[in-house]
């Protein structure tokens, strides 16, 4: 039933209508309301990469019909649809579980004591709240472990032992499960919250941040140091796609690493804006994970044969340069050859003095180079 409508001459003083709480209340409520919205916002991209993710890695299955017992590529596809299958039902019941509470304190026990903010701070362990503490855990486990995956990858042909390369991050992981199985249990309890439990949530919080910002160093440095090589024997227009700025962020999830940044920082001096990236973290997990996952549906991430194929390519180019720089004429004659094929400089050289070439065509040849 629709409410009746009030005329504008009982609107009364409008500095009436402001609710007779302190400055610092309002302002946290709007950050939890901001958050919510902020997180439905990212919802949408989090739907759209799905979809896109799915359609992408289904048409690979098409094109690679092999059975996944004996084939890697398969299996890596069907990993991946299971991956963004079960990261997407778990992006959708946190939202639904942030909009409940969103609803619930704001509209539904608008007159709790201490406002919105306190209802949302302190109905943390009622079970729709629940819900989304669980899928935000296990959202940043999974989110953590596909980071993990693609530093594997990269580094898989270095000459380090992949080993020591990822004995670090493979302990934070599991600090990370441990400790966010201990956050849980704490955030469960009646009347408790994130606040209430602010030792577990930083130490949670500081391990995961450390993981995160650990995997994206090492795979940003790895890509950075590869496109110097690159652009040292092939020019820099070779290999954007793997080491241009945009690529390397994507692939180490840099967008993640700023947003958990900005929670750790509010939470530890005590800012209400914390709120904000708490809301909306689970789906920006979701969102630097699903935009990886893009890279490795379109073909356009990081495999291990990425440094295979390069250094194959350097050397094609190489001997297209050396062979383009050949030219055929008669004995002490002078020529242009094109030496420096990185710069796309050219330097006169003397040609060889040995006849390959029967006089006439060696003679023809080089009246045609002299016109080009």
């Amino acid at each position: 039933m629709l409410s009746s409508p009030v005329s504008t001459h009982d609107l009364g003083d409008p500095s009436t209508w402001r609710p007779d709480v302190p400055a610092s209340q309002i302002f946290e409520e709007k950050t939890w309301l901001q958050g919510s919205f902020l997180s439905a916002i990212a919802y949408g991209v989090v739907v759209t990469l799905f979809f896109l993710n799915l359609s992408l890695l289904l048409e690979r299955l098409k094109k690679d019909p092999s059975n996944w017992r004996t084939s890697s590529r398969t299996r890596q596809n069907l990993a991946l649809i299971a991956y963004v299958g079960v990261m997407f039902i778990l992006s959708t019941l946190t939202v639904a579980s942030q909009a409940e509470m969103t609803q619930l304190g704001f509209i539904v026990n608008r007159n709790f004591p201490g406002g919105p903010a306190a209802f949302q701070n302190i109905m943390f362990s009622i079970p729709i709240s629940r819900i989304g503490n669980v899928c935000f855990s296990l959202m940043n486990w999974f989110a953590n472990c596909v980071l993990l995956w693609r530093c594997i990858v990269i580094y898989k042909t270095s000459t380090l032992s992949i080993t020591k390369v990822i004995a670090v991050p493979v302990i934070m992981l599991l600090a990370s499960f441990v400790t966010g199985v201990i956050y849980l249990t704490q955030i469960s309890r009646p009347g408790s919250s994130p606040w209430a439990t602010e030792t577990f949530t930083l130490i949670y919080g500081v391990i995961s941040l450390s993981l995160n910002i650990i995997l994206t160093v090492m795979i940003v440095v790895r890509l950075y140091l590869h496109r110097r090589r690159v652009v040292r024997a092939i020019g820099a227009r070779h290999g954007s796609q793997y080491t241009g700025i945009i690529a390397m962020l994507i692939e180490s999830a840099f967008v993640l690493d700023v947003v958990v940044i900005w929670f750790i920082v509010a939470f530890a001096i005590g800012s209400p804006l914390a709120n904000i990236p708490l809301s909306t973290l689970v789906q920006v997990q979701t969102i630097a994970s699903f935009m990886i996952i893009f890279r490795v549906a379109t073909g356009t991430a990081w495999a291990s044969s990425s440094v295979a194929d390069r250094d194959m390519g350097t050397k094609e180019i190489t001997n297209r340069i050396e062979i383009s720089a050949i030219r055929f004429g008669r004995p002490g004659t002078e020529t242009v050859t094109a030496i420096d094929g990185s710069h796309g400089s050219h330097s006169r050289a003397k040609s060889i003095d040995i006849e390959l070439v029967p006089p006439s065509i060696s003679q023809t040849m080089t009246l045609n180079d002299s016109k080009v």
